[in-house]
């Protein structure tokens, strides 16, 4: 397998409820704007302890993408999901999945180990 399967996708992370209140919007204003219009302050993450101690149940390969500078992952929590910010998530992940460099050389895990 060489990955080129992933790179013809984006990546979202839905949060289910009760798993973090945290969330990340790579996308900029747009995406800020449509999904978090009640936030006003902002930061930056680029620490993977910050980003495990975020977000304890994110499988250790989306970690290790998060913290790379150069891929966009958004975190959203499924409470500021509609239909609207769906497609918005899904359609910015699409069209910006050749600009990331994914990491996929961690192996996937498989029935929740």
């Amino acid at each position: 397998y060489d990955g080129t399967a992933s790179r013809r996708s984006g990546i979202v992370v839905i949060n289910l409820p009760g798993t973090s209140n945290y969330f990340g919007a790579p996308y900029g204003e747009a995406e800020k704007k449509l999904l978090y219009p009640d936030v006003t302050n902002w930061m930056s993450i680029d620490s993977r302890a910050e980003y495990e101690r975020r977000y304890p149940y994110m499988p250790d390969r989306i970690v290790d993408n998060l913290v790379k500078s150069d891929v966009k992952i958004s975190v959203v929590p499924w409470g500021r999901l509609n239909a609207e910010r769906l497609e918005f998530l899904i359609e910015a992940a699409f069209s910006n999945r050749f600009e990331c460099g994914y990491d996929l050389s961690r192996r996937m895990r498989r029935a929740n180990s």
